[in-house]
């Protein structure tokens, strides 16, 4: 591509063309002069000297100022080349340092110069980056730049975009501008172009990281939005978009975020000018201030919106929705509270405590059955709690912490004072790693079951004594008919000694027959609480029996008594096991509608395999057994499974409670044995008890010495308002040498007592008194005298007190009538001896 010459000067600084109209002005004039000098001589006409002088001295005149301007002329064409060289050494030293390159075309458009940069960049061919004409690089004619070169116009940012060989590509970008003659005719182009490849590159980049930033953006769940430092919308994507549907349209690039608040203040009903300025003013301060809320949109679904201010001071707005977390939350709540409530309403107290028993949740059961409603448990340990704990809860606890879960039926005090009986259970929790993490505490109040068992042992009692009074009439009457008669024959012959103590003798025997027989009524009919575990003969117990159930079970039932350990004792409660083998024997009376036998046997066996597995309790060892066979009408076989459960019976409605079978079920476990139950429909049913055997002697009471001789001379106040009684007692105190006040009721003996001044040495009295009562006259009158013995008597079970005395009172004795004459001396003896 040839170079372009040097361009004609066309004016300086010295004005060249000022000089230049003078040295045409003086030539002219010197030609004026020749030829005012030449005419004449041409005509032959000879002018003066001076005129020629005249006229040759301005020419010579304007001859030297004209050779004095051309030498300035040529100094100043000389100065001027001067500096155009080196006007064109910095050009060529911009052109070549600059990263920018030249160019200029002639009025074809083809290419008349291209600085070195051009050459370095193209590798020495121009043509690889500018074509062979300028028009060559706008192949669209139709394009701005192409219309802009044909019109011979001014162009700029005309892009290239260049393959310079093994995948290298480069871009550039050119400007030009028309170069006109002195004619004003278009000469060509002139202009500069420059390599926008890094640029390009930069751009590229930026708008890839721009697309990149702005996928991720759309494509996480959340709604994202960026505000800069003025407050101006950045980015948004389409979640966010989602969130705010009212926004949507608005949500461009630009727009404020006070605008946007404004459109959203639309759709609130703000009323007043200064209401929505101040919305907005508030929204905008907590927009500046950032943080985290959570709240409902207009979509209807939660948000969790966080904003947080950047480094360069813009704004970044994240909503998460936690929608499904608040329904979650919500429905986990409502589940909470519906257990809370469960826990809460169960009759079963529960509390859950970790592995060094610190509470971590209690019922309000637990709260209220243990008087805690007013104390914040949570974080204290249960023995702290609750102090008293007994030594073998503790133990329970320890083995339950081991993995065991143990279960209790058992009596309890709790905090207020007030004796519960509970069904309590402790099963381990476990952590991930199998490990014990604490435990899971039940406690069952049972005391109003357990008071309506008592409650039914007794109408059981109550109900077979009924049963009884037939019986007990007859053998009665048989024994008043003995009394009587055998007093009123000693009465027939008074002088015949040998016959009247015969006589007395029988009369004595049957008192005791019937003293015995009313014992057993009483002892059988009593209410108690008590559950002491006795070592109980066999043998006597079953002799208690046979009188007793004769009259229960009547005339076409016959016991049979097959008792092979009679001298062996067992470990039980001896009023419970005497109510389950009445039981027993009540349930085979009826299973035989025609009359029959009930054997009732004893020995001793081993609990069978399938019995042990059921109660773990069982040792392997000899059990005392005993069985209640009958050959009644059996029990169903569906029906076996059930019969120890409570309410269930096999009788006829009306027939039965359903209470007996699990009496005997409870009464075996209380005393550490078992019961089976074997029955084949319409051959009969055998029930078994396996009871542990005890060692020792035998839980009764001793038996009495010869009774002790009276030694007399004490007074003592006798109180009993039975005419007969207070005449034998009396009697029998006078016959041992005492001095005796007797008195009918309380208010009459604490008129004697005052009468003699209190100078009394022992009291005998009734209990139950009209008036005033045994307990209450003994109560008063230790009120005087604190250390006065008594002997307190009565016919009444229920009545009898305890023995039991405290610090500094007298003792006192408790006879259960009938009372015989040795047994009161005694007891007398006994109170008066020091």
């Amino acid at each position: 591509m040839p170079t372009v010459g040097q361009e004609r000067l066309k004016g300086d600084t010295l004005d060249l063309a000022s000089i230049g109209r003078d040295f045409v002005l003086g030539l002219g004039l010197m030609v004026v002069v020749m030829l005012a000098l030449a005419i004449p001589a041409s005509l032959d006409l000879a002018l003066p000297g001076p005129v020629v002088l005249a006229i040759l001295m301005p020419g010579l005149a304007l001859v030297l100022l004209l050779i004095r301007r051309q030498r300035t002329l040529f100094k100043a064409i000389e100065q001027s080349g001067r500096r155009l060289a080196d006007s064109e050494a910095r050009i060529r030293d911009f052109a070549q340092s600059s990263s920018d390159w030249f160019w200029e075309t002639g009025p074809t458009l083809a290419y008349t110069y291209a600085s070195p940069r051009l050459l370095d960049l193209s590798g020495n061919d121009p043509a690889k980056i500018m074509g062979q004409r300028l028009s060559d690089l706008c192949p669209d004619p139709r394009s701005d730049v192409a219309e802009r070169i044909a019109a011979r116009r001014p162009f700029r940012d005309l892009a290239l975009t260049v393959d310079l060989g093994d995948g290298y590509r480069r871009h550039f970008r050119l400007a030009g501008r028309p170069v006109l003659d002195d004619q004003g005719a278009f000469a060509g182009y002139r202009g500069a172009g420059v390599d926008v490849s890094g640029e390009i590159a930069a751009s590229a980049r930026s708008e890839a990281l721009r697309d990149l930033m702005i996928d991720a953006v759309d494509s996480i769940s959340e709604g994202f939005v960026l505000f800069d430092p003025e407050g101006r919308l950045v980015v948004v994507n389409d979640s966010y978009r989602y969130a705010y549907p009212q926004l949507a349209d608005h949500l461009v690039p630009g727009i404020t975020f006070e605008e946007l608040l404004k459109v959203a203040a639309r759709g609130r009903d703000l009323g007043a000018e200064k209401d929505l300025r101040g919305w907005i003013d508030e929204r905008l301060q907590r927009h500046r201030e950032g943080g985290t809320s959570d709240c409902k949109l207009s979509d209807g679904r939660w948000y969790r919106i966080g904003e947080h201010g950047t480094r360069g001071g813009g704004l970044v707005k994240v909503l998460m929705d936690i929608t499904e977390m608040k329904t979650g939350a919500d429905r986990l709540a409502q589940q909470t509270a519906l257990l809370r409530t469960f826990v809460d309403e169960t009759p079963v107290a529960v509390a859950m405590v970790d592995a060094t028993l610190r509470y971590l949740r209690v019922s309000r059961r637990w709260r209220t059955e243990f008087g805690l409603e007013d104390r914040d448990i949570i974080g204290q340990r249960h023995d702290v709690v609750m102090p008293s704990l007994p030594d073998d809860w503790l133990n329970d606890y320890e083995q339950a912490l081991s993995g065991v879960a143990i279960e209790r039926e058992e009596v309890s005090i709790d905090l207020g004072g007030r004796t519960l009986w509970l069904r309590r259970r402790e099963y381990p929790w476990f952590l991930e790693d199998g490990t014990v993490g604490g435990l899971m505490m039940t406690a069952e109040n049972i005391t109003e079951r357990k008071q309506a068992e008592l409650a039914l042992l007794q109408s059981q009692k109550m109900e077979a004594v009924g049963q009884l009074a037939g019986g007990i009439a007859h053998e009665f009457n048989n024994m008043l008919t003995s009394i009587g008669g055998f007093a009123r024959m000693a009465q027939r012959t008074p002088e015949r000694l040998e016959r009247v103590t015969m006589c007395l003798a029988e009369v004595v025997r049957s008192a005791d027959r019937a003293a015995g027989l009313t014992s057993q009524l009483l002892n059988f009919s009593r209410r108690t609480t008590e559950e002491e575990t006795l070592r109980i003969p066999l043998g006597a117990l079953l002799d208690e029996l046979r009188t007793f159930l004769k009259p229960v079970l009547g005339e076409r039932i016959a016991v049979d008594l097959r008792c092979a350990i009679g001298s062996s004792l067992v470990l039980a409660n001896r009023d419970r096991l005497h109510q389950a083998l009445v039981n027993l024997c009540i349930n085979a009376r009826d299973a035989m509608a025609e009359g029959g036998t009930v054997i009732i046997e004893t020995g001793r066996g081993i609990p069978p395999e399938r019995l042990r597995c059921r109660h773990p309790h069982l040792g392997a060892g000899q059990h005392a057994v005993l069985r209640v066979i009958d050959s009644g009408c059996g029990i169903p076989e569906e029906d076996l499974p059930r019969v120890f459960e409570p309410f269930f019976t096999t009788k006829a409605q009306g027939k039965g409670t359903g209470l007996g079978l699990p009496m005997v079920y409870a009464m075996a476990e209380q005393a550490n044995g078992a019961v089976e139950l074997d029955s084949i429909l319409g051959r009969g049913t055998t029930v078994t008890l396996y009871l542990p055997l005890a060692d020792g002697a035998a839980s009764a009471p001793s038996v009495e010495g010869p009774p002790p001789r009276p030694r007399g001379g004490a007074r003592i106040l006798l109180v009993e308002d039975e005419d007969a009684v207070r005449r034998f007692a009396a009697m029998v105190l006078e016959d041992g040498g005492y001095a005796v006040r007797a008195a009918a009721n309380g208010r009459e003996a604490l008129d004697i007592w005052e009468a003699e001044g209190g100078r009394f040495d022992l009291l005998i009295t009734d209990l139950v008194m009209p008036e005033l009562g045994g307990l209450a006259l003994y109560d008063r009158l230790r009120a005087h005298t604190p250390l006065l013995p008594a002997v307190l008597m009565s016919g009444y079970c229920d009545e009898m007190p305890s023995e039991d005395r405290r610090e500094g009172e007298a003792p006192r004795r408790v006879l259960a009538k009938p009372v015989t004459p040795d047994g009161l001396i005694a007891a007398i003896e006994e109170l008066l001896t020091p």
